[in-house]
């Protein structure tokens, strides 16, 4: 009885106050355990990929597979949408929302492309990367509880601002998504051709070559434009529009590296096996400007630090770079062999 009064004072005082309304929703939304249910979804979907190749013909699980992209994808943008009401904000006001957000972007990309060419190579990327989103996403909401107790924290003052959450950090992030997405589809062009996976099937890897071609298009258009809006913001809240700020650096990185990318192609300087591993590299580009120059622990945007990220972020490192130098051996060897043969 003591506890249901004092239940009933605590919702009175926080009702006058405004600060109940959402309450009931953040309850609903913590039991849901969307993501939770998402990363299940997205795991049974990989799960069901590897199954359809060993029976490519089977109807039903190629249905299976597209509804448990779709479930799984409809209860993360669920999870996302419910956080933004509760919070009353965009969905990437926290870097723990940033993972959730480009999760989302990558799976529903790569899902349109996947209903565009029917060839099962970007719903098997759909369903690796909305998995490997899922669990980054818990490992990362694991931190953020034990250090700050939650991961709907108040924002700092540079961030409390829905304005530019909404346009800048928005546009950047599906920037980030599509560098994430070239650089997996690149990954599955490699691997196949190095290990000789359906090599009878050309058009396969032409339609595979068109897919990271125009996800790079796509990132680099939102890329210049969050860093445009970010200068804007800057100059907003600093009073200059660029400071060669860590942050800021590692956003011009991502826009020069997609224009050297896309020039390198259209030039004629790299061809298939070229863009493949630039889109890589492109790849802990992306990484870098969005985790590596946040826990540098300088300049305007160190808010983002995390410990224990490093060791993630090096890893990743060394093996991209493992698989860029295996790449360039596999592919000059065989060019030896063929200017020899």
């Amino acid at each position: 009885a003591r506890f249901a009064e004092m239940q009933a004072e605590l919702v009175a005082r926080a009702a006058v106050r405004g600060d109940y309304d959402y309450v009931p929703l953040e309850v609903r939304f913590y039991k849901g355990d969307f993501f939770y249910r998402a990363l299940l979804c997205f795991v049974l979907s990989f799960l069901l990929c590897a199954g359809s190749w060993l029976a490519p013909k089977s109807a039903w699980l190629a249905r299976g597979i597209w509804a448990t992209l779709i479930g799984g994808t409809g209860l993360l943008v669920l999870g996302i949408v419910l956080r933004c009401i509760i919070r009353q904000r965009p969905p990437v006001s926290t870097l723990y929302e940033t993972i959730l957000f480009i999760t989302a972007v990558c799976v529903i990309v790569a899902m349109a492309i996947e209903a565009m060419n029917r060839d099962r190579v970007a719903q098997v990327v759909a369903a690796f990367l909305g998995a490997g989103g899922m669990f980054l996403s818990m490992k990362y909401e694991l931190k953020e509880a034990a250090s700050a107790g939650d991961t709907m924290p108040s924002l700092v003052a540079v961030l409390d601002t829905n304005f530019w959450l909404a346009t800048h950090v928005t546009t950047v992030t599906m920037g980030y998504a599509a560098g994430l997405l070239a650089s997996a589809l690149a990954h599955v062009w490699l691997f196949g051709t190095m290990l000789g996976i359906r090599s009878e099937n050309k058009a396969g890897y032409k339609s595979l070559i068109k897919m990271i071609y125009g996800v790079t298009c796509f990132g680099l258009l939102f890329a210049t434009v969050g860093t445009i809006l970010g200068g804007i913001w800057a100059n907003y809240s600093w009073g200059r529009f660029w400071g060669w700020d860590p942050k800021e650096n590692g956003a011009l990185l991502i826009v020069l590296w997609m224009i050297l990318t896309l020039h390198a192609r259209m030039g004629g300087y790299v061809r298939d096996f070229g863009i493949c591993v630039l889109s890589i590299v492109g790849g802990t580009v992306v990484a870098f400007s969005w985790w590596g120059v946040n826990l540098l622990g300088v300049g305007l945007h160190s808010y983002g630090f995390t410990s224990g990220v490093w060791m993630i972020l090096n890893t990743l490192y060394g093996v991209e770079a493992l698989v860029v130098v295996v790449s360039l051996a596999w592919y000059s060897f065989g060019r030896t062999r063929r200017l020899a043969g």
